[in-house]
């Protein structure tokens, strides 16, 4: 993706942020981006940090225009410009300043709160919380948890997901494709586990079975299987 454009996951859904350059290209690089990820952020609403660039309504539009064809909702602007303010106050959309430096203490901490529970890392995504019933986290990279993962919670992610906690919801690992990405929990309990494109559901013999302790799942000979998170090499 073009240094002008990230995508990040927050507790809040997704901030895309737009760099220097030409508006059309940068949408465009986004629609191009957005063809191959977009099944990674589907669903999520999003804030557009625009900083002090010029974006009137006919731009703004478009951007919304194109979030809506990947199943995404504009829902933020993060800007200074006043004509962009104008033009998100005429969509109805929510308005936020750019963080600087002068900000006060006080609302320097307010700003950092997402931060604290979601901040991608390396390429990775942290949570620190419980991911509760019905939420669903997306992020095209690896996920990490520091919590549990409730039923009828998601996780997405195109690499691995290593969740400090109990993972009893529906946990899908390397959904870019990736066979080699891997799912580890300190209770592995899913409804519904994915890795790459085998899919393996939560039966009475696996909660049944007696813990171990923490465990691992991979593809193995085809198919997906769970072992004691014990001394394993992933080279094996």
């Amino acid at each position: 993706m073009s240094k002008n454009i990230s995508i990040k996951g927050t507790r809040d859904g997704l901030t895309v942020s737009l760099g220097e350059g030409d508006i059309q290209d940068l949408l465009e690089e986004l629609d191009a981006h957005l063809k191959v990820q977009g099944a990674f952020f589907k669903g999520g609403t999003v804030a557009v940090q625009l900083g002090a660039r010029p974006f009137d309504q006919s731009d703004l539009e478009k951007l919304s225009e194109l979030l809506n064809k990947y199943d995404m909702a504009l829902r933020t602007i993060v800007a200074s410009d006043e004509r962009a303010v104008e033009a998100a106050q005429a969509m109805g959309l929510r308005i936020s300043p750019p963080i600087t430096a002068a900000k006060s203490s006080e609302n320097s901490e307010a700003a950092a709160a997402p931060v604290r529970t979601a901040v991608p890392v390396s390429g990775a995504l942290y949570i620190r919380r419980t991911v509760r019933s019905g939420q669903v986290i997306r992020h095209s990279g690896p996920v990490v948890v520091l919590g549990d993962v409730n039923p009828s919670g998601e996780i997405w992610a195109g690499a691995d997901v290593i969740i400090w906690g109990r993972a009893h919801g529906m946990i899908c690992a390397g959904i870019s494709g990736e066979p080699g990405a891997v799912v580890c929990a300190l209770e592995l309990n899913p409804l519904m586990l994915r890795i790459g494109d085998l899919v393996a559901r939560g039966d009475d013999n696996h909660k049944a079975r007696t813990k171990t302790g923490p465990e691992m799942a991979r593809i193995r000979e085809g198919q997906i299987v769970v072992e004691p998170w014990d001394g394993i090499e992933l080279g094996e």
